[in-house]
């Protein structure tokens, strides 16, 4: 909804640069017209900690718009990225002007919220390899094709997307691979058994 009402000119960011950084004053929101973002935080020892993956038509940094004008978390581009932006200001006049817009802008958070509930409970109450087999799941779920994964996340970046030292993760794929459940080609992954794959992620029906 949001899309059709902003005239702002996109901004291009390359992939690895940095669109916004955790702990810095916030003057507007993000809104991807192409291409994909990680959201994170830095914990202990400036550990990277992914909150989330954002894709076209998805929005960053709204939660500075409700709580306080500081981003509250970083975003980075995972390739090569278009987005507008746009002010505070413009956002809270078009509330005003379109509640059907603050309404959508809240589904959004609530959606978010429950991604973030989820992903937690995923985290406590599943083991390594019951997280990875998810994980695999949920990216061919939102970036697959015909079961090619081709978002190109770090062994590191995996790692924390799932809640893991990066040599587990690491072990874990070695060990899918040697099962044949994925296999690997210049980075690329491609899910070869996704029935197994539900199995150990306990999300057969």
């Amino acid at each position: 909804m949001l899309e059709s009402l902003i005239s702002e000119q996109s901004h291009h960011y390359r992939k690895g640069e940095t669109i916004y950084h955790e702990g810095t004053s916030s003057f507007g929101i993000y809104l991807i017209k192409q291409g994909h973002v990680k959201i994170f935080t830095n914990g202990i020892e400036g550990k990277e900690h992914i909150l989330r993956l954002a894709t076209g038509g998805d929005i960053l940094g709204h939660r500075s718009l409700f709580k306080c004008k500081m981003n509250l978390e970083s975003a980075k581009a995972l390739e090569d990225t278009e987005c507008y932006f746009v002010e505070h200001k413009t956002i809270e006049d078009l509330f005003i002007k379109n509640p059907e817009l603050a309404i959508d802008t809240l589904l959004r958070l609530s959606h978010e919220l429950d991604e973030a509930l989820n992903r937690n409970s995923v985290l406590v109450k599943k083991n390594v390899r019951e997280r990875m087999a998810e994980y695999f799941l949920t990216m061919d779920k939102l970036y697959g094709e015909n079961h090619c994964i081709r978002l190109h996340l770090s062994r590191e970046e995996i790692a924390s997307m799932i809640g893991t030292a990066n040599e587990t993760a690491i072990r874990v794929i070695s060990d899918f691979k040697e099962q044949g459940l994925i296999t690997e080609i210049d980075k690329t992954f491609y899910l070869k058994d996704t029935e197994k794959l539900k199995l150990i992620a306990d999300l057969s029906e």
